[in-house]
């Protein structure tokens, strides 16, 4: 009997899930932090929303199936509400969207290079505004609910894109020793992992309210 998934493809799904929900509960921390730097009470965040669907798209890459940004959206939003997020268990229906409508433009676009990863990135990461717009309409005029929905989309090209595409070709080896875009690719998981330890050390050292 033959499966859909072979067992190292599930591994794979697996672990992309459990590190995405755990980097997810702290972007979206982060994401408030932006808000509180720049005065606003929310939507600055957006300039972070690809890194949630970046997990996303980085499964496909190393499944190359249909299904699979699905299977990571669900399990990573499990991951993320048990990890303590702040969406609590809206960010299942939330995530689980944003991975069918990946999987969706996927498979529309067939071709699977930089351009295809950038367009379902962006699409599925501008995705969260439209639902959220949805379900407690935060955005009263639209001229602001479009600027953040495009800020979503850009930073779904950049992070979900761009550079889930290129950390695939750098876990692939099709990346040259001493390439610039080898080099620069590992500097920003290097800034990502060094950010990520930061604000879990905050939280951590963070007074408990009584």
């Amino acid at each position: 009997m033959k499966y859909y998934f072979k067992t190292n493809e599930l591994v794979k799904i697996a672990i992309l899930s459990a590190l995405g929900g755990v980097s997810s509960t702290y972007i979206g921390y982060l994401g408030n932090v932006m808000n509180r730097f720049l005065g606003v009470p929310f939507g600055a965040g957006q300039f972070l929303a690809g890194l949630h669907i970046f997990w996303i798209i980085l499964g496909f890459g190393l499944v190359k199936k249909g299904g699979t940004c699905t299977m990571i959206g669900v399990l990573k939003a499990l991951v993320e509400l048990f990890s303590g997020g702040k969406l609590g268990v809206f960010v299942i229906l939330l995530s689980g969207v944003q991975g069918v409508i990946a999987d969706g433009a996927l498979f529309m676009l067939r071709k699977k290079n930089v351009y295809t990863f950038s367009i379902a990135g962006g699409i599925a990461t501008a995705a969260n505004v439209f639902i959220f717009q949805a379900f407690f309409a935060p955005y009263n005029a639209l001229q602001f609910f479009l600027l953040i929905g495009l800020i979503s989309f850009v930073s779904g090209v950049a992070f979900a894109g761009v550079f889930a595409y290129n950390v695939l070709n750098v876990l692939e080896g099709k990346e040259q020793e001493y390439s610039m875009k080898k080099v620069s690719t590992l500097l920003v998981c290097g800034v990502l992992l060094v950010g990520g330890v930061c604000i879990t050390i905050l939280l951590c050292m963070r007074p408990v309210r009584k």
